[in-house]
């Protein structure tokens, strides 16, 4: 993903966590807002995919017998 071509897109966004992003490029280094921004989302889809596997979990656990 790397070097991959990205996609220019464009939101909005409120200023306060465009200064929290501009501010952490400052202190780490971070290369750009669309390098945090891009980060974020990947996290973000990792945790839809653990909740979706939590979800699918206590589905399967609820729909047993307490026999079971």
């Amino acid at each position: 993903m790397g070097n991959a071509v990205k996609e220019k897109v464009t939101v909005s966004i409120d200023p306060a966590l465009v200064a929290e992003v501009d501010r952490e490029v400052r202190a780490h280094h971070a290369g750009s807002r669309s390098a945090i921004v891009e980060e974020a989302i990947r996290l973000w889809q990792i945790e839809q995919k653990r909740r979706a596997i939590e979800k699918g979990v206590e589905a399967y656990y609820r729909s047993r017998s307490k026999k079971e």
